[in-house]
């Protein structure tokens, strides 16, 4: 981290317990302007879908024919990647965070380091067929990325690839906010969505399912490969995100983004799937109210669990989320029921929320305790090494320690 990130950080721990809850209030505000207009819930009601609480009525109607695949660690989607883009045969598009050039797809020979770069395999792709790529402009405070290092990555782009691929940066995001999307469309008939970013910028999103510790931050993400009718909402979202980010916001911004292939689809995909998203009021002329799906498939998913709770995250900050955790501790259930909550021992920013809400779990699984109930949650905080070969262990809530050597 550099010497301003480091100042920011500190500023950031010791100023959260007063900036945090105005901001809080902040966010409920944006909710609440945010909501589902009266019509479009009226529609999802009439709607064969309506009734189940599950399905977000503001975006996207959910869809019944797709194929969901989890990719678990950065070797899976990467190699994954690799071979969507090496068959592409009509256009890709590519939404991130921000974007190494020479991020390698595959690692299993020094000659796959270079030759699968994700910069020459992007070239090459774009030598049959156009590729937009849309980014994140950058954090205008001093985080990173900066303005600096999204323009070096369009520079490079605009240096060593064809004109068939164009690479824009996304200037639309509010101060305190950024564009997190990580989504990719080949052909509108595979998407790729989930948390990994196409970067090494703090840490390399490779891994497998061993984990080997690596110089760095070590990195454990998950992305989905998505085929089906849903495909055509994850390209919907990136040309409405291309117009949106152009700066007349003219109609005729998406002219150079080739027509849209509807997804063809297999009988045997019956996977019922919704693409949900967050988008901020007032960042697209398109969405002026705002879309907060995300938000509700969350607090839907939380609400209805039966038997337990697993959230592995980087921060623990919403307090709708905490609020809907301490109701389901304290309702009465059938059976057993598990809370489990896996986060960093080091999160930066979000230090000061995980901690006062681990706190707030853990007062109230003591009232629990004292009502002899057996919902408990489990609170575990990951402990990794750097560099070495010492082992990295998990320390639970209650004394208990985990322990995995590599």
């Amino acid at each position: 981290m550099s010497v301003l990130g480091t100042i920011a950080d500190f500023a950031t721990r010791r100023l959260a317990p007063l900036l945090s809850p105005l901001h809080h209030r902040r966010h409920r505000r944006a909710l609440l302007r945010g909501r589902p207009s009266t019509a479009a819930v009226q529609q999802a009601r009439a709607s064969w879908w309506g009734g189940d609480p599950r399905w977000y009525p503001g975006g996207t109607p959910p869809r019944r024919h797709n194929r969901v695949t989890p990719l678990v660690d950065g070797d899976r989607f990467l190699g994954e990647l690799f071979t969507a883009l090496h068959s592409a045969r009509h256009y890709v598009y590519v939404a991130g965070w921000c974007l190494t050039p020479e991020l390698p797809l595959r690692r299993g020979t020094p000659q796959e380091l270079v030759e699968t770069r994700l910069l020459e395999v992007l070239r090459t792709t774009a030598a049959r067929v156009p590729v937009r790529i849309l980014l994140w402009a950058g954090s205008r405070a001093v985080l990173h990325p900066s303005p600096a290092d999204m323009e070096r990555v369009v520079r490079v782009f605009a240096r060593q690839a064809p004109d068939n691929l164009t690479c824009r940066l996304d200037h639309t995001a509010h101060f305190s906010h950024c564009h997190h999307q990580k989504a990719i469309v080949v052909d509108g008939q595979l998407a790729f969505v989930g948390g990994m970013d196409l970067t090494t910028l703090t840490g390399d999103r490779w891994d497998v399912p061993g984990h080997p510790l690596r110089a760095g931050p070590n990195w454990h993400d998950i992305q989905v490969k998505l085929e089906g009718e849903v495909v055509a909402d994850v390209e919907q979202n990136f040309r409405q995100r291309w117009q949106g980010s152009c700066p007349n916001r003219a109609p005729q911004a998406a002219g150079d983004l080739p027509n849209q292939r509807a997804p063809v689809l297999d009988p045997k995909w019956e996977t019922l799937a919704q693409v949900v998203r967050t988008i901020p009021h007032a960042v697209y002329a398109t969405m002026p109210r705002g879309e907060f799906g995300i938000r509700h498939a969350y607090l839907s998913a939380l609400r209805h669990a039966q038997r337990f709770i697993y959230l592995e995250n980087q921060y623990l900050w919403s307090p709708e989320v905490m609020d809907v955790l301490v109701e389901q501790l304290q309702r009465p259930h059938v059976g057993p029921f598990r809370i489990v909550i896996v986060l960093p021992a080091g999160a930066h920013s979000g230090k000061w929320d995980n901690d006062q809400h681990v706190r707030k779990l853990r007062a109230n699984a003591a009232i629990m305790d004292k009502a002899d109930r057996g919902d408990r949650p489990l609170v575990c905080s990951v402990h990794g090494y750097q560099t070495g070969s010492f082992p990295a262990s998990w320390f639970l809530d209650e004394g208990e320690v985990l322990t995995f050597e590599h």
